[in-house]
């Protein structure tokens, strides 16, 4: 695979995803959906702050803002460790990602407000949710917490004219999986 040739820019932000090979299943029951985001947490959080996140059943998203240098070799770790974790729980063997996984730099609030709405209405586009707050692997409902979205109204419009700190959030923000419903057909 490719080097990156473009380095992560200290406090620059970037939308960070990655899909199963052919489209297939990456998170195979609800315990590797946890298991992500702890390893995200123990990995990825010391070198940036999380702004958003959604786990689908085969791919993710997050958002981050880069504190330090060595997000791209926490990447790397934090691939390796979940997909060395879901082969052994699945007796599987192989590639679980299609390619490294793939990051573009967000340039400026109005369309890091805009990917934020895109990263959580994830399900609903996929057909397994409704409402974004129906999808427990999603950082959608720290959102809600923060006063920061509803089901209905997309974050971009709620922020017009506004200065704005954006979240940095963490494994507590995230409500445990069957707090609410978990979507439509979920794998």
């Amino acid at each position: 695979m490719p080097y990156r040739r473009i380095p992560f820019e200290i406090g620059a932000a970037y939308h960070v995803f990655n899909r199963g090979v052919a489209r297939q299943a990456t998170f195979f029951h609800a315990d590797h959906y946890a298991f992500f985001r702890q390893r995200l947490s123990d990995l990825i959080l010391p070198t940036a702050s999380l702004i958003a996140l959604c786990q689908m059943p085969n791919h993710y998203h997050m958002v981050v803002r880069i504190r330090e240098d060595g997000f791209s070799e926490a990447m790397k770790r934090f691939a390796l460790s979940f997909v060395k974790a879901v082969n052994k729980s699945q007796g599987r063997a192989g590639p679980l990602f299609q390619s490294r996984f793939r990051a573009i730099r967000v340039h400026d609030d109005r369309y890091l407000a805009s990917l934020i709405d895109y990263v959580h209405r994830n399900p609903i586009t996929a057909g397994i949710a409704d409402s974004p707050d129906e999808w427990d692997h999603s950082s959608y409902r720290a959102y809600e917490k923060l006063g920061l979205a509803m089901p209905d109204l997309f974050l971009t419009q709620s922020m017009r004219g506004m200065a704005f700190e954006w979240p940095s959030l963490t494994l507590a923000d995230f409500t445990s999986p069957g707090s609410k419903k978990t979507g439509k057909n979920v794998t």
